[in-house]
C-alpha cells in the first residue's frame, strides 16, 4: 500500500465517523442530523466503490455516483438548516430543498441522467451551499467569540465552509475547465474530505452535550410545572354573603 492509498483509505473511513457519531449519541431524533448522516453514508458507499472495496459495475458506480450528488444538496440544505437563527428562516430553508428537488428533475427530464446535467445543476446549488455557510459561519463565529457560547455550532458550520469552498475550486476545474491534472484536483478532494469531516465530527459531538443539557433542562422545567400544577390549592367555593334583612 503506497502513500496514495493510505490517503485515500483515511479519507474514505472518516466519512464514517459523522454516521457513527449520529447513531451513538441519538442524534437521528433530529431530522438534520439524519440528513447529514445520510449523505455521509452514501459518500462513503461511493468512495469504497470507487476504489474497489465494495465491486460493483462500472455503470452502477456511476449511476450511484450522480445520484449522490443530486441528493447532495437536499440533503445539505437541510443540515444546514440547523445552523438557523429563525423559525422563519428555517422554513424558507426547508421548503428550497422542494425547488431544489424539482429543478433536478427538470434538469434530467431535458438533458439526461449524466455528467452535463450535472455540470448545470452543481452551479447554483453550489453556489446556494456556499452563500449559506458564509452567512452561518459569520454569524456563529461571532456570537462564539463575543457571547462565548456555541462553539460547537461555529465549528462544524466553519467545516462545511472548508469543505464547500474547496468543493468549488474542484468543480471549476474538473466540471467547467475539465482539468486533465485529475491526480491533483483528486488530492485536493481527499485532503479536503479528510479534514473538513474530522472537524465536523468533532464539532458534532460537543453539540450532542449541549442538546443533551437542553433536553435534561427542559425535562427538568416539565417536572416542576406539574409539580407546581398539582400543589396549588383548588379554587374556592363562592358563597352567598348577602346581608339578612336586606333586598336586592
Amino acid at each position: 500500500m503506497n502513500w496514495k492509498d493510505i490517503i485515500v483509505f483515511i479519507s474514505t473511513f472518516t466519512l464514517f465517523i459523522p454516521v457513527i457519531l449520529v447513531i451513538v449519541l441519538k442524534l437521528y431524533r433530529s431530522k438534520c442530523f439524519v440528513a447529514l448522516a445520510v449523505y455521509y453514508f452514501m459518500d462513503l458507499s461511493f468512495n469504497l466503490m470507487n476504489e474497489n472495496y465494495i465491486p460493483v459495475s462500472d455503470n452502477f458506480r456511476r449511476v450511484f455516483g450522480i445520484t449522490t450528488n443530486l441528493l447532495e444538496f437536499p440533503l445539505m440544505i437541510l443540515f444546514v438548516s440547523y445552523f438557523s437563527f429563525s423559525p422563519v428562516l428555517t422554513k424558507r430553508l426547508r421548503y428550497s430543498i422542494l425547488g431544489i428537488i424539482l429543478f433536478e428533475l427538470i434538469i434530467v427530464l431535458i438533458l439526461g441522467f449524466n455528467r452535463k446535467s450535472m455540470t448545470i445543476i452543481m452551479a447554483p446549488e453550489l453556489g446556494l451551499l456556499l452563500f449559506l455557510c458564509v452567512w452561518f459561519t459569520l454569524r456563529h463565529i461571532r456570537i462564539a467569540v463575543i457571547q462565548n457560547k456555541g462553539l460547537a455550532k461555529a465549528s462544524m458550520i466553519t467545516s462545511l465552509l472548508f469543505a464547500y469552498g474547496s468543493y468549488t475550486i474542484i468543480y471549476i476545474f474538473f466540471y467547467i475547465l475539465d482539468s486533465q491534472e485529475i491526480k491533483d484536483i483528486f488530492k485536493l478532494y481527499y485532503f479536503t474530505s479528510t479534514f473538513s469531516t474530522l472537524v465536523l465530527s468533532t464539532g458534532i459531538f460537543f453539540e450532542s452535550k449541549r442538546i443533551k443539557k437542553l433536553e435534561e433542562l427542559k425535562l427538568t422545567r416539565r417536572e416542576l410545572n406539574n409539580l407546581y400544577s398539582k400543589s396549588q390549592p383548588a379554587t374556592s367555593m363562592s358563597f352567598n354573603t348577602r346581608t339578612p334583612g336586606k333586598s336586592l
